[in-house]
């Protein structure tokens, strides 16, 4: 935006928060006469979404009087989450931002990202020489690494970290993938990773929610590996970021992991329980394997074994989607570990092998007398499994027979909170949309058992 690409060359103001005089009081009253701690709380009142964001812009843009009214309130929602693809562009920006001690503090999350297309020609590294060893690692030691160690380090409040597939990164034809694999730069996925790993190795940054967010979408081939390789990350070395002490007590602060992308080999997915393993003050965990039936089932199987030694968190959010069950009994397995602490559940697009939604409806009756005492939210949508000697297709779905095709926005009378039911469309057919939040999660999850079925339709 305009505005923000002229604050950050460097307009004139005051590095403090000093409450500018108000206009001559002499003439008739009106906005400009309200004292600048007033106007602050007007701008804090307009709404987050996009549209509020676009308000507040304009608002701010009005006179130098609300420039100057309005600023803390512009920064602190303009420069809460920035983006970084780590071009010269990126660091030309973020080098504006860490030299700003009035928005620097302000930076809370970070979006690594790039949107290229016909009108940006940004990329994952564009215009750095970023060196490398004879087998093709990234060199974390060198200047176009530690350069962004230190900016980060000078971001106070930076917390949450996210790597984003970059926009229009499919390609219609699979066989499109080879020729266009070095479209978005020289850095990779697994580059970027690398890279994040040794910011934190330095001990300089905290790091509190850590998102690698690089789905499919359908099923499109796509233009970059969806998966980390694994001979480009050191685990086994001494110098490996997993035995860094630093990074150690760095990664222990974790609340938040999401892995949303492919696995594509046993030593990705060990990788991933070892990175778990070093977070026991883990929260929220959210898995999407890109419908991985061969190495994911390792990473989900090691959260339900409970001789797995290392696991010492307890988990609030749980999330799976696109992901299958090789034993029907791993999910409630892992429910009874985080049984006192979830509060939140969702299982989208999720396979069972054998009679798994049986199974996971049992989990209510195992535990009639208590269920999940913190859960005040579940979300399951899409669920099936292979059960059933009267299927007439490969896949039964999770559905509630007493409520046919209708849609349901109330449980019943007496059950407060927020549900909903709907029977799923041409993409998921003989499946449900099942959702409720409330006080009475636990007891509408325990009552499943008692109202759901299964549909036999082919699909």
């Amino acid at each position: 935006m305009d505005s923000l690409k002229t604050l950050l060359k460097g307009m004139t103001l005051s590095t403090t928060r000093s409450a500018p005089e108000p206009p001559n009081p002499n003439r008739p009253t009106g906005l400009l006469d309200l004292p600048p701690e007033l106007i602050d709380m007007i701008a804090s009142y307009l709404e987050t979404d996009w549209i509020g964001d676009f308000e507040l812009e304009q608002f701010h843009e009005v006179c130098r009087y609300i420039y100057q009214a309005t600023f803390y309130q512009f920064c602190r929602r303009k420069f809460e989450t920035i983006r970084v693809d780590f071009s010269v562009a990126s660091w030309r920006h973020i080098n504006r931002i860490i030299n700003r001690p009035d928005i620097a503090p302000h930076v809370k999350a970070l979006n690594i990202y790039t949107s290229r297309n016909s009108n940006s020609p940004l990329c994952f590294g564009g215009g750095v020489e970023w060196p490398r060893s004879r087998g093709g690692r990234l060199n974390t030691k060198s200047k176009a690494v530690t350069r962004w160690h230190d900016a980060f380090a000078k971001l106070p409040n930076l917390s949450s970290f996210t790597i984003r597939r970059p926009f229009n990164d499919f390609s219609p034809d699979e066989t499109d993938a080879e020729s266009d694999d070095d479209e978005y730069g020289p850095l990779t996925l697994t580059d970027l990773h690398v890279l994040m790993m040794s910011v934190f190795a330095t001990g300089r940054v905290k790091v509190e929610a850590y998102k690698l967010a690089w789905h499919q979408i359908g099923g499109v081939g796509f233009r970059t590996l969806r998966s980390l390789e694994m001979k480009y990350i050191d685990t086994a070395s001494s110098s490996s970021h997993l035995r860094h002490p630093s990074f150690i007590q760095a990664w222990a602060n974790i609340r938040s992991f999401s892995y949303d992308a492919a696995i594509a080999s046993t030593a990705e997915a060990a990788y991933l329980i070892q990175l778990l393993k070093l977070a026991p003050n883990l929260e929220s965990l959210y898995f999407n394997f890109d419908r991985d039936e061969e190495y994911a089932p390792a990473v989900i199987d090691s959260l339900a074994d409970e001789s797995e030694e290392g696991f010492g968190f307890r988990l609030k959010s749980l999330k799976f989607k696109n992901t299958g069950f090789h034993s029907p009994s791993v999910l409630p397995a892992i429910l009874r570990r985080h049984r006192l602490s979830l509060e939140r559940l969702v299982l989208e697009e999720i396979s069972f092998e054998g009679d798994g939604i049986t199974r996971l409806l049992a989990v209510s009756k195992e535990f009639e007398k208590a269920g999940l005492p913190a859960l005040t939210y579940f979300f399951f949508n899409a669920i099936r499994d292979k059960g059933g000697d009267n299927i007439q297709g490969p896949y039964r779905g999770l559905i509630v027979p007493k409520y046919g095709k209708k849609t349901v926005k109330k449980m019943d009378k007496e059950t407060p909170g927020d549900f909903c039911y709907f029977l799923n469309g041409f993409l998921f057919p003989g499946t449900s949309y099942l959702r409720y939040e409330g006080p009475q999660a636990n007891f509408v999850l325990r009552q499943l058992r008692h109202i759901a079925g299964y549909s036999l339709r082919r699909w």
